[in-house]
């Protein structure tokens, strides 16, 4: 019998698909701000944490096992960073950021608490779906946007500035969380390869070198599943080179399909070179402040200021230097560790897995820190992994005994 919390009916939303799909787009939605004020912005992800949040008042929360790895972690840095900031340098915006995943984490996962893993991750691929299809169908619209930028790219490290992403951080973002959908689809290699046709199709356009390895990663695991099944063989190749013919139709030549170029810049162009020279000039600025950190948010005036090396990117493009930078030493343990806690908490869900495993390998050269659509994955399909296994004992305690 199930428990007076857990026939509340307004708890158990996330035992629809359509539903959860509907909550993935809403928080992908980064780049779409409802209003904005005095430098801060109301996304469709706050509405919807702040409706999920009025549904559990009076009600409490129950927060699964499988996602206090990384509610630990924010809980750390949201605490961490107060005494950096009143010692050291001032705050920054990008605290809201985590005090929002700090409220994100435990709402969503008290509700995916009471959906089974497969039906929370019914609605999370449907949502992924939509996301992907929309974003390769926008991105054809305004190619004209990509293909101008495809002059200087490599001669100016610029990247293509499209109109209407999806994901709030440009095109090398937008690539990236796309081609994470991917993960959610590895089990069912008919849909996983459905599904690249958006995803290659937004990868190759925006000439996406990280997109496209996270891609290749979901790719070998959803080709162990295939087990030379002739459809499903026969599938790959006819939709894999239409996604190259698609790009290259608006591309108009080969050399429009520059990620081929960008790889073999790496180290030289001066995208990588900033970068670089973030991570080189780092170290200093960590010794100079090894136990508080500068605060989220500071790690780039914090690397300007004890270098004099002029920095134009906004964050180190690194989670490990921006936790070492933001929080001190103390501050990049705990990431790695919630890492390592949140990876082996998640082993038996291997499409969340693979998502978060992912997204650590692209972190080393991408992401900000506090990401939304991240923590919504975790909470939502770590919660719904708690909520199987408790329906199972309920079904087998009774032969047991």
């Amino acid at each position: 019998m199930y428990t007076g919390w857990e026939t509340q009916q307004g708890r158990r939303l996330f035992e629809r698909p359509n539903i959860v799909a509907v909550c993935y787009v809403l928080v992908s939605l980064q780049s779409f701000t409802v209003v904005s004020a005095s430098g801060f912005a109301v996304k469709t992800s706050h509405l919807l944490a702040g409706a999920l949040a009025i549904g559990l008042l009076g009600r409490g929360l129950r927060i699964p096992t499988e996602v206090r790895p990384v509610l630990g972690y924010i809980l750390f840095a949201v605490v961490g960073t107060l005494l950096p900031y009143l010692l050291v340098t001032a705050p920054h915006p990008l605290y809201a950021n985590y005090l929002f995943v700090l409220l994100l984490v435990p709402v969503v996962s008290s509700y995916a608490n009471l959906a089974e893993y497969r039906t929370v991750l019914s609605g999370v691929k449907r949502g992924a779906a939509a996301v992907a299809g929309y974003s390769a169908i926008n991105i054809l619209a305004n190619f004209d946007q990509v293909r101008e930028s495809r002059t200087h790219t490599l001669a100016s490290g610029a990247r293509a500035q499209v109109d209407g992403l999806v994901y709030s951080g440009g095109v090398n973002l937008e690539s990236s969380w796309v081609a994470l959908g991917s993960a959610f689809f590895i089990a069912r290699p008919r849909e996983f390869f459905l599904y690249s046709v958006p995803a290659l199709t937004v990868c190759l356009s925006l000439s996406s070198r990280a997109g496209l390895l996270i891609w290749a990663i979901c790719a070998i695991l959803a080709a162990r599943e295939i087990n030379w099944n002739p459809r499903l063989v026969g599938l790959a190749f006819v939709l894999m080179p239409f996604c190259v013919l698609v790009v290259l139709a608006y591309g108009d030549s080969l050399t429009g399909l520059n990620v081929v170029q960008r790889f073999g810049a790496i180290g030289s162009e001066p995208g990588s070179l900033g970068r670089l020279a973030m991570w080189q000039n780092a170290g200093s600025a960590i010794a100079n402040s090894p136990f508080l950190g500068y605060g989220i948010g500071n790690e780039v005036a914090a690397i300007v200021r004890t270098s004099g090396v002029p920095i134009l990117d906004q964050n180190p493009h690194n989670l490990v230097i921006s936790n070492l930078l933001a929080l001190g030493v103390l501050g990049g343990v705990a990431w790695l560790l919630a890492c390592i806690l949140q990876l082996l908490s998640l082993r038996a869900r291997p499409e969340a897995f693979v998502y978060f495993a992912s997204f650590l390998a692209a972190s080393l050269i991408e992401f900000r820190g506090a990401d939304v659509p991240l923590y919504f994955v975790i909470a939502a399909l770590g919660g719904a992994y708690m909520s199987d296994s408790r329906r199972l004992e309920r079904k087998v305690s009774p032969l047991i005994s």
